[in-house]
């Protein structure tokens, strides 16, 4: 069980350890041109190419995406009042427990843990979670909607394409599909190391204020998602990657948007290293409960 574990671990923390060393060297990485790179293409293409390569039916998709719709829903309502029962600066804090990592953490791991399937199942859960992120995290970060932000990111698009020419039964000419799998396969490997990259730059400002909402992220995914998967009847890697999906540290994205509206940067900074820090000593338990070994 402890080799299973670690070989669905391992990669992810090597690869985010590399963007961590590459960053610590002072070695050349342009982390807005490779995000750019990952959401208006890699992941556009992984989304695509997987969803046509796997032939996931449409009724999982969706109920996948109806879990991530209810995990967010939860999110928002239950990370609003405990905020406010602290008297934390909602605009500022509640992003941050409401949006996950799912796709620089939340992919692979779902891939290593559950195989190919995993990763188209997580693939849906990933796209509502940038559509909230792209619409409600900037409106909550800003005070206003940006609709145009959410227009301008091509991974919203790449679902409704998968599901038209599954449904019509367009096939992909290979010299396309091969094309999609050679940009997707880009997309894993840079959101580890970007991660990495990330984590040797931002700082913690409040020891005490991180690490609470930090475990607090963790731990209400965990139990929200766990919750949602047995509320939808959900069993083996759909249950697992919704549980695991839930669970993942804040989205750096978070980290972007308060960077951007100046919403406390310094401590969303914080919150999002340690929890990143903190869902590695975690991941080996929470694998273990949705695993089958």
């Amino acid at each position: 069980m402890l080799l299973i574990l670690f070989n669905v671990i391992a990669p992810v923390m090597i690869l985010a350890l590399i963007g961590y060393v590459w960053a610590l060297r002072k070695l050349p990485f342009d982390t807005p041109a490779m995000t750019l790179l990952v959401t208006a293409l890699g992941a556009p293409a992984l989304i695509v190419e997987t969803l046509l390569r796997v032939n996931l039916d449409l009724s999982v998709l969706l109920e996948m995406m109806l879990a991530a719709l209810l995990t967010h829903v939860a999110f928002v309502v239950v990370g609003w009042l405990i905020l406010k029962a602290a008297k934390e600066p909602i605009s500022a804090f509640l992003p941050s427990l409401a949006f996950g990592n799912t796709g620089n953490m939340g992919i692979p791991l779902c891939l290593f843990a559950f195989g190919d399937h995993g990763l188209a199942l997580s693939i849906g859960y990933f796209t509502l979670n940038s559509i909230f992120l792209f619409t409600l995290g900037s409106q909550l970060a800003s005070g206003k909607a940006s609709l145009t932000d959410l227009a301008r990111t091509p991974i919203v698009y790449a679902v409704p394409v998968a599901l038209l020419m599954i449904i019509t039964g367009i096939q992909m000419p290979v010299w396309a599909a091969n094309t999609l799998k050679l940009l997707g396969g880009v997309m894993i490997p840079l959101m580890l190391i970007a991660l990495g990259v990330s984590l040797s730059r931002l700082k913690i400002t409040s020891i005490r204020r991180s690490f609470g909402i930090a475990l607090l992220r963790i731990v209400m995914g965990f139990v929200i998602g766990w919750a949602v998967a047995w509320l939808l009847g959900l069993e083996g890697a759909a249950r697992g990657v919704v549980v695991v999906q839930s669970a993942m540290p804040v989205a750096m994205f978070n980290y972007l948007f308060a960077v951007r509206f100046n919403n406390r940067p310094e401590e969303v900074a914080g919150i999002a290293v340690m929890s990143t820090l903190m869902s590695f000593v975690l991941l080996p338990f929470i694998l273990m409960t949705v695993m089958d070994f």
